[in-house]
């Protein structure tokens, strides 16, 4: 493709002298012709070797160069196209030239008399081609739609306060219906880690033997820590691990006159423990549901026992680990 950039120039014998400057690859044979037969009419050719475009560019390019007139080749096919344009006038003239086999010196001269007609009437005053319409306006694009703020990170407490109410089951093997009974736990919860002191009691457990009847109640407490597994406001998951005290208060009615029972003692041992506990807070409010599930391991598990004629006769042996369940309300602190 060859772009020819036409401007207007001084006077020079008593006639205007116009420029064109062409622009892009030219054939030399093409390039020569251009200038015969152009050169005894009012225009001055130069040559840019680079640049080229379609018709807005090339009217781009007169703009910037005050040019009055751009002229450009094209190749199609076995066919030379020569577009003639006015820079103001928005018009635009173009000729396809074919080229015969073994003709193509003659369609190279057809191409150039092309330009010098054209050249010729507008150096006259008139005008060359069809008025192109104006391309369409860019739209601009449209301004973005304001957007809300960020919020704000939620601010997390240095340290929470937690408190929980509920009922707790201990499993010994032995109380036909579980030890169950109270649970109250409070905890602080300090970023990924909680501290937490708990306890625990159950209801009295009637062990019977034939002529005796051995009332235990249980009762544990603990001081452990725990670590964050979960914790998005609503759902929160931790498991932990603790030492404490485990109890064992029994009491005996006896139906026998022939047996005489003990005084009530408490028989203490202390345990370690392991649990994992979930909480949920419908609405990430501050009040919310908790299940824990875990075990004690007691160092010395207590024995309950009958002593008779012929020896000592078990009536309790809890196991040493005890599986744990508690289900509460937790409260925490805003």
């Amino acid at each position: 493709m060859v772009l020819a950039v036409v401007a207007m120039a001084g006077r020079a014998d008593a006639q205007d002298v116009r420029r064109a400057v062409l622009l892009g690859h030219i054939e030399p044979r093409l390039l020569g012709r251009v200038r015969g037969q152009t050169g005894d009419l009012p225009w001055a050719l130069d040559r840019v070797e680079n640049g080229a475009g379609d018709f807005e560019r090339a009217l781009a390019i007169g703009r910037a160069r005050r040019a009055q007139v751009v002229v450009w080749f094209e190749r199609e096919g076995g066919a030379i196209v020569v577009n003639v344009a006015e820079v103001d006038e928005r018009r635009l003239f173009a000729r396809s030239i074919e080229v015969p086999m073994g003709e193509a010196s003659a369609a190279l001269e057809a191409a150039a008399l092309v330009v010098r007609g054209a050249l010729s009437d507008l150096a006259q005053g008139g005008h060359v081609g069809i008025v192109m319409p104006a391309p369409p306006p860019v739209a601009p694009e449209p301004e973005p739609e304001p957007q809300p703020p960020p919020a704000l990170p939620r601010e997390e407490p240095d340290a929470r306060l937690l408190v929980s109410l509920g009922a707790g089951i201990a499993i010994d093997g032995e109380a036909p219906r579980a030890h169950v009974g109270p649970a109250a736990r409070i905890a602080v919860d300090v970023g990924i880690v909680e501290l937490a002191v708990e306890g625990r009691s159950g209801v009295q457990e009637e062990l019977d033997r034939d002529a005796l009847t051995v009332l235990v109640t249980r009762f544990a407490a603990r001081a452990g820590a725990a670590i964050e597994l979960i914790d998005d406001g609503e759902w929160r998951a931790t498991i932990g691990a603790g030492l404490g005290i485990a109890g064992h208060l029994r009491s005996t009615d006896v139906r026998d006159d022939s047996l005489e029972p003990t005084s009530p003692s408490t028989v203490a041992t202390f345990l370690a423990s392991g649990e994992v506990r979930g909480q949920w807070f419908p609405g990430a409010g501050p009040v919310g549901l908790e299940l824990a599930v875990g075990a004690d391991v007691l160092a010395i598990a207590p024995r309950f026992v009958v002593q008779r004629a012929d020896g000592l006769e078990v009536l309790h042996a809890p196991w040493s680990v005890q599986p744990t369940v508690s289900l509460g309300l937790v409260i925490r602190a805003p």
